[in-house]
């Protein structure tokens, strides 16, 4: 009896193990709280503590003694597997939480996001057609309120941020920008919208309202803080944005105080990380966004690399790019390189970049001495006061023109030609400044490689100096032009060369370009085309080469922009058969000078 009652007794022991089993596995269960965190309960089991004490975003919730885990893409797969293996029961409301983080989790590995927005339809008022991506761009910008482009270099950042602002339809508009960039902005400005209005702001002028937008430069940004928040702006835009990546920096500051205050705000820039991912930090920050990259701790640890080096937190690393990239770009970040967007793009993407020269007053004096040598040469100063005295401004200009039209080939000798050299030297000379700071933020914003062309040997040596780099012109020997072009082809730390364009435009491959700035720019547009093809030719590996030509702003350049232009369309014209209206000459730049007697 005693060996049936052991018997007996081991069974019910087995028993009660199996029942305390099943009891145990019925009380485990998962179940969705919120909309994106499971709730999970259970009687005490080491194992299942130490799983999850290993997840992310986990957290124990006394008062009804569960352990609340936030899913994301870097717990969901280990989440799934404990519910299974540890028999938790769970329904499919479970399962739909942790799939959608799993689909995320799999974007991340790939680094290719997909869209969290709409397309919306381009205002009527844009003057422009936009291509596919860029439709993306201002539907992204719209979606997110508060967002960075960060698109490369040459693919329509302005155009897509401005089409965002009309159709938005909030005004005034704050633009912060470089310097050398303010000009640019308004010339954009009055192509794509040409029913707003903009007024560029100095360092003293006093600031009236009535304007849609207003295009200020960082470095006098503080000095007119106060008068700026007084308008109110509705949105912002912030271009080259990586110049507000040093937090402490005062431009930074007063930015990032406007950025706070302004409902509706795009920061621009073609390189928005430079180096490591902490320069994110403050453009983020100043955006409210760190909450969607998990908080300023989860972002410098997990994607910073943060560790103590015995003085403080070292975030100069980085890790985990791809996932920040994409949750970067379904949050607030939209990018496309030109290799994503190539087939919506032409081969070449001409650009004008327009600059205040730095040698007004030298300039103004060459203009003169032009315009008073044309005067005395058509006529005395006496009979032209006589015969347009009383004369509207328009009969002015009508009257003047016809007389040098009369007397083109008095007007057309070597000393007008002289003068009128001696004032587009002066107008190089006068962008050089600009084209440092242009060329600097190239050189910052991108890896690439570029050629720097202009038309005067002064001017082209300037520049060299200027940006310490080789330059090739008409004193530079066969041999030596070799070596220069040999090394800017394969040494990666030479990233800029200097040309002048009869010299330098022709004969020579600079394929390791895909970008090309002119400084000056000759009448003969063949001459232009020759030389942006050192770039553009057999052994170019980019898709797209960027043409940019810097404008002197109020000088002959906009006139000579003008006629090469015309003059193009003659070439292509003539080149595919069709047909063209008749271009201009560098008498018709000579006519727009003579005009200013009139507005005299």
């Amino acid at each position: 009896m005693k060996h049936s009652n052991k018997n007996s007794s081991g069974v019910f022991f087995c028993l009660y193990l199996t029942i305390q089993s099943i009891v145990n596995q019925m009380a485990r269960t998962a179940t969705v709280v919120k909309t994106n965190t499971i709730r999970l309960s259970f009687p005490f089991n080491k194992d299942i503590l130490d799983r999850i004490k290993k997840l992310s975003g986990r957290k124990w919730v006394a008062d009804v003694k569960s352990w609340d885990v936030t899913v994301d893409f870097r717990n969901c797969f280990e989440l799934q597997r404990i519910i299974q293996e540890e028999n938790f029961l769970s329904s499919k409301e479970e399962q739909k939480v942790i799939d959608f983080f799993k689909a995320e989790a799999k974007e991340m590995v790939s680094g290719k996001p997909k869209a969290t927005y709409s397309l919306l339809e381009v205002p009527k008022t844009v003057n422009a057609t936009l291509r596919p991506y860029q439709i993306e761009g201002f539907s992204a910008a719209i979606h997110w309120i508060k967002s960075i482009n960060g698109c490369e270099m040459g693919l329509g950042k302005t155009l897509m941020s401005l089409v965002a602002v009309e159709y938005r339809g909030n005004f005034p508009v704050l633009i912060v920008c470089p310097a050398s960039l303010k000009y640019n902005w308004d010339a954009e400005i009055q192509k794509f919208l040409p029913n707003r209005t903009a007024k560029i702001l100095d360092s003293k002028e006093i600031i009236y309202s009535g304007y849609d937008f207003y295009i200020i430069n960082y470095d006098i940004l503080k000095k007119r803080l106060k008068d700026l928040e007084k308008l109110n702006f509705k949105f912002m835009l912030v271009d080259e944005c990586h110049y507000i990546k040093n937090a402490k920096s005062q431009r930074s500051v007063a930015t990032v105080k406007l950025i706070k205050s302004i409902p509706y705000v795009i920061l621009l820039s073609g390189t928005i990380i430079e180096n490591r991912p902490s320069e994110l930090i403050s453009p983020i920050v100043a955006l409210d966004k760190m909450v969607e990259l998990g908080g300023y701790w989860s972002f410098i640890h997990r994607y910073c690399a943060a560790k103590s080096n015995g003085f403080g937190l070292d975030i100069s690393g980085a890790q985990n790019i791809k996932e920040l990239y994409v949750r970067m770009a379904k949050s607030f970040y939209f990018r496309r390189n030109k290799i994503d967007v190539a087939k919506d793009l032409p081969p070449k993407i001409y650009s004008n970049v327009l600059v205040n020269i730095s040698n007004p007053k030298e300039y103004a004096h060459a203009e003169n001495n032009l315009v008073d040598f044309l005067q005395n040469k058509i006529f005395e100063k006496k009979e032209l006061k006589a015969a347009i005295k009383g004369l509207s401004k328009e009969d002015k200009i009508e009257y003047i023109t016809l007389m040098l039209e009369e007397q083109e080939e008095k007007v057309n000798s070597a000393e007008h030609l002289v003068l009128m050299t001696t004032l587009r030297k002066t107008t190089g000379h006068g962008k050089i400044e600009p084209a440092k700071e242009w060329v600097l933020n190239f050189l910052d914003s991108t890896n690439e490689k570029l050629l720097v062309f202009a038309w005067h040997t002064e001017v082209v040596q300037e520049l060299a100096k200027e940006f310490n780099c080789d330059a090739i012109y008409g004193g530079v020997n066969i041999k030596k032009r070799h070596e220069i072009v040999d090394k800017f082809q394969n040494d990666d730390k030479v990233r800029v060369l200097v040309l002048n364009i009869k010299a330098g435009g022709v004969g020579i491959n600079l394929t390791k370009s895909s970008s090309v700035l002119f400084i000056e720019e000759p009448f003969n547009p063949a001459l232009k085309l020759q030389a942006e093809d050192r770039s553009h030719r057999i052994g170019q590996t980019a898709e797209v080469i960027n043409i940019y030509t810097m404008v002197g702003k109020n000088t002959i350049d906009e006139d000579i922009r003008v006629l090469v232009e015309e003059k193009l369309q003659v070439v292509n014209a003539v080149n595919s058969g069709s047909d063209f209206n008749e271009a201009g000459s560098d008498l018709d730049v000579l006519k727009d000078l003579l005009k200013k007697l009139a507005e005299k």
